[in-house]
């Protein structure tokens, strides 16, 4: 910067002749060669003022420019009036290289640690998604732990909202570091910035959750299960647990959207960084079309179960009298009249005068050997 190229090679001229032992060396070359040790330091340390310059040139981002535009521009200037004016051997060089370097190095310093705190920022997202939101029972093969759900909610509710405050106290460090104004725009949109990137970690935790339900819900035969619809008989009449009923309170549907709910509200649990943008991150979570189609893609399988249940149920139906027939009043009609009277022969002829047909040795074996397809309550349904 200051050393020409000519003294340079003055010095490497003495240098050498000094090694061959020639004693016709020229006194200003020789006392140039005895001030050696001195601009071998300030080469040293002009070398790092330019490597950190250099350095920082190459790895600011567009975003960070405008906020380090100024403080870049005195750096500037400074050294191109020690280029115009100073000298290898001017008075206060070693003070003036002394006092660039420790700028420079502080300069360097404070942008290095900004982006390391963004580096932070995303290592910290990052752990949001390493996996859903909920998860199975003890392995892979069990069903979704609904037992354990509030628990888990709790402990990753928790974890969000102190890494969200970590993620603010870093924002407002690199505005110390930058020695950034907060009214001004370039801070406004470097925030903005920061806050896309939030936005981006909350989209991951949403995203990895419904491709969890999503894919773990598909009707094939090498996927289990991952819910648990109980089908019961009671009172005479068969019901499902949770219900299969649409829109009612506590049944599947309800289930599988309450979850899904559950998953979106992370993104409640984090002020908004932007300072131009106060809208909270779950709305617009809620505007993005590719997760809005994967959260139609999920409750449409449930609507899909829940209909293939139902279905499977009606069938059972005709087999109803199995269970809601009295078996004793069952019993007494078949031994009278070789089976059970309809209510249109009973309205038609009244129980006492139908005509008495006790059932054959025939009769009983056909009606102990009648087969019922597939099973009866009480079952259970796995979705």
């Amino acid at each position: 910067m200051f050393i020409s190229l000519q003294l340079v090679a003055v010095l490497r001229e003495v240098k050498y002749l000094t090694i061959q032992g020639q004693q016709d060396v020229p006194p200003s070359a020789a006392e140039v060669f005895s001030q050696s040790e001195t601009f071998r330091k300030y080469v040293g340390n002009l070398d790092l003022i330019v490597s950190w310059y250099n350095q920082i040139l190459a790895t600011v981002l567009p975003v960070e420019f405008p906020l380090l535009e100024e403080e870049l521009k005195g750096i500037d200037e400074k050294l191109a009036l020690a280029e115009s004016t100073l000298s290898w051997h001017g008075e206060g060089v070693w003070e003036y290289i002394q006092q660039m370097r420790d700028n420079l190095h502080d300069f360097e310093s404070r942008i290095n640690q900004a982006k390391t705190n963004v580096e932070a920022m995303h290592i910290i997202m990052e752990e949001w998604s390493v996996s859903p939101m909920f998860e199975r029972k003890d392995n892979k093969d069990s069903l979704l732990d609904l037992d354990g759900r509030q628990a888990a909610l709790n402990k990753k509710y928790a974890a969000i909202k102190e890494s969200g405050e970590k993620l603010h106290q870093l924002t407002q460090e690199n505005k110390k570091l930058f020695g950034a104004d907060e009214s001004t725009y370039s801070w406004m949109n470097y925030v903005d910035y920061i806050d896309d990137k939030v936005l981006d970690g909350f989209y991951k935790v949403v995203n990895v959750s419904l491709k969890f339900l999503a894919s773990n819900m598909l009707a094939k035969s090498s996927i289990n299960p991952l819910f648990e619809v109980r089908f019961e008989l009671e009172d005479g009449d068969t019901s499902f647990y949770p219900s299969l009923v649409y829109g009612i309170s506590d049944g599947f549907y309800d289930l599988v959207e309450s979850l899904i709910h559950d998953v979106y509200q992370v993104a409640e649990l984090v002020p908004r960084i932007s300072m131009t943008n106060k809208t909270c991150y779950d709305v617009e979570l809620d505007e993005m079309s590719e997760l809005s189609d994967m959260r139609e893609n999920v409750l449409n399988q449930v609507v899909g179960a829940m209909k293939e249940a139902q279905e499977y149920r009606d069938v059972l139906y005709k087999y109803a009298y199995l269970w809601q027939d009295d078996r004793d009043d069952f019993m007494e009609q078949f031994l009278l009249y070789g089976k059970v009277l309809s209510p249109e022969e009973i309205e038609a002829h009244g129980e006492d005068s139908v005509p008495k047909n006790p059932p054959t040795l025939k009769d009983f074996k056909e009606e102990v050997q009648k087969e019922v397809p597939g099973c009866i309550p009480n079952d259970t349904l796995f979705l």
